[in-house]
């Protein structure tokens, strides 16, 4: 369980939520905030699922936002350096190596989602 941090709620209540009434707002919010702040590429351990259906740790780099403003986010990833551009929901994401800055903008997403918070390897 993550501890009560007040300066990201805050963030998170005035900056990317404010005035969000509906699940298109709220997606539309957090769409921006990613467009806005996060710097790719990044790379990232995430759980990605295999055609067995099992799961699977695996190293991708994050390039883009893979979704558009009335979507749930998404990030687009590779693998392997390739040129094909796949979907990842940011909670899938277990590491990363980057920026603070890029850092903020998941962890800020994960702590409203009430998830564990990433550490920067």
């Amino acid at each position: 369980m993550q501890h009560y941090d007040q300066e990201r709620k805050d963030r998170i209540d005035e900056d990317i939520l404010v005035d969000c009434y509906g699940d298109d707002e709220v997606n539309m919010g957090w769409y921006y905030y990613f467009r806005d702040n996060l710097t790719f590429p990044i790379s990232a351990v995430a759980k990605l699922r295999k055609r067995s259906g099992g799961i699977e740790q695996m190293s991708v780099e994050l390039v883009s936002i893979y979704s558009d403003e009335a979507e749930p986010i998404k990030l687009g990833f590779t693998v392997d350096q390739s040129e094909i551009v796949n979907a990842l929901d940011p909670e899938a994401l277990i590491s990363v190596s980057t920026y603070e800055a890029n850092l903020q903008v998941l962890n800020d997403w994960r702590y409203w989602k009430e998830l564990a918070l990433l550490e920067n390897n």
